[in-house]
């Protein structure tokens, strides 16, 4: 069987969550299965490749491009609904997407999507740009047309039941997975170079992902001033990740904004903080704190959405709409070291759960019952 893989995302500036899952999910399909062809597809008028994308390598896989600018592409996917992406690589008998983007396919090619969250259905998570390229995809029409939607969490699924009105079994929850071995084993040379280039000081509490609305970046620093008016640690709040839309931003002096990180530099960042923050309004899934119980931290997260499900007995879960709460839990997790040592035990199970091995067996799944 030839699948086609759709991975425009590895190609963007700042590669976030869904970059990670469609980098890790491909090099684990290919890993396990020794019997179907991949042509991974993109498009990008550029010739040089980043790296990630020079990694899926292998005998079974075959780099596809084509080097239209962008706009033009997009544009006619849009209007046109041409090309037709299957037949641009040639007797593909499946083609995967790995997250909504522009597309368009022949009758006769079977295509599953992953659906990663519904966020860009609430105005207030997104800029009009955003919620208008969201709409130029046309979710509801790729997740019509397609043979099955893998969805990455119960929530996820929920969302797509009482949005869209799927068939109920046309959806499979396949969670993300972690390579906890990534984040031991981190000598100490790695964490001194971390430290010097983004100029952080110990101790510090870690926060990690795109800084955007639904991320409740304000209810965060509203507790984080209430927490330290009990801070007797000296913490500072290390806030990492690319800025979306119109996230707020702070000057407080114990908040420390680095931007966006290379993807090499995190697991030191990691594993040096005394804790990991992720209070969200709204999560699909939420990697990070997967990553974050890996490299032994005690997480903080909140009730929304996925969190829960995925943190299940591993992290300490609050309310993200009343920052004195938030600033209770960062107290606690801070100076209970009772409950540090618990969560991180209990974190511990947690991610043993996670793999992307099991999740890209689950994926392979779908692909050969189709």
């Amino acid at each position: 069987m030839r699948i086609a893989v759709d991975i425009r995302s590895l190609l963007e500036p700042f590669p976030s969550g869904v970059s990670e899952y469609t980098c890790q999910l491909v090099k684990n399909l290919v890993a396990q299965d020794q019997e179907n062809e991949y042509l991974l597809f993109y498009n990008s008028k550029k010739g040089r490749l980043p790296e990630r994308v020079k990694s899926l390598s292998g005998n079974k896989i075959k780099l596809i491009a084509r080097h239209w600018p962008n706009k033009l592409f997009n544009g006619s996917l849009f209007f046109f609904a041409w090309p037709k992406l299957d037949r641009l690589l040639e007797n593909v008998d499946l083609f995967f997407m790995p997250n909504l983007n522009f597309c368009a396919f022949s009758s006769g090619c079977k295509m599953v999507v992953t659906i990663h969250d519904l966020s860009f259905l609430y105005p207030g998570f997104y800029s009009f740009k955003g919620r208008l390229w969201h709409r130029a995809i046309k979710p509801q029409a790729i997740l019509q047309r397609a043979d099955a939607v893998i969805a990455v969490s119960k929530s996820t699924k929920r969302d797509l039941l009482a949005r869209y009105h799927l068939a109920e079994g046309k959806i499979h929850v396949i969670p993300h997975g972690i390579n906890i071995d990534k984040y031991k084993n981190i000598g100490q040379d790695a964490y001194a170079k971390v430290l010097v280039r983004y100029g952080l000081h110990r101790p510090y509490v870690l926060f990690l992902g795109n800084v955007e609305t639904r991320k409740n970046m304000a209810g965060l620093f509203l507790a984080w001033q209430e927490y330290k008016k009990r801070d007797t640690l000296n913490c500072e709040l290390v806030v990492a990740g690319q800025k979306i839309n119109s996230a707020p931003t702070t000057n407080m002096p114990s908040v420390r904004v680095i931007n966006y990180i290379d993807e090499a530099d995190k697991p030191s960042l990691y594993s040096q903080a005394k804790a990991f923050v992720y209070v969200s309004y709204y999560e699909g899934f939420g990697l990070p704190i997967l990553e974050a119980m890996a490299a032994d931290l005690p997480v903080l997260t909140s009730f929304s959405t996925s969190l829960p499900s995925v943190a299940e007995k591993g992290a300490l879960i609050v309310d993200p709409y009343n920052y004195k709460e938030i600033a209770e839990g960062l107290y606690q997790i801070l100076n209970n070291v009772e409950l540090r040592k618990n969560l991180i035990a209990k974190s511990k199970q947690t991610v043993q759960a996670y793999s992307w091995q099991r999740s890209a067996q689950d994926t392979l799944n779908i692909f050969l019952s189709l």
